[in-house]
């Protein structure tokens, strides 16, 4: 898997060639909104990946009908 863009310069330069692929007109004035965006995205996602579990956690029931 390709390693995620992690600073403003690596998420433009991703944003730019997302939107030239996507033919997607970005108004220069929401770049830096969208970069913000992205990078507050990255690290809610990042903390979802590897959740602190400890050993008392379980996992749901699972009910089947």
């Amino acid at each position: 898997m390709k390693a995620v863009p992690r600073s403003s310069e690596q998420w433009g330069r991703w944003i730019d060639e997302t939107a030239a692929l996507l033919d997607l007109p970005l108004d220069p004035s929401h770049r830096a909104g969208v970069i913000a965006n992205l990078q507050r995205l990255a690290e809610l996602a990042a903390s979802l990946e590897d959740p602190a579990l400890d050993v008392v956690d379980e996992s749901a029931a699972v009910f089947r009908p």
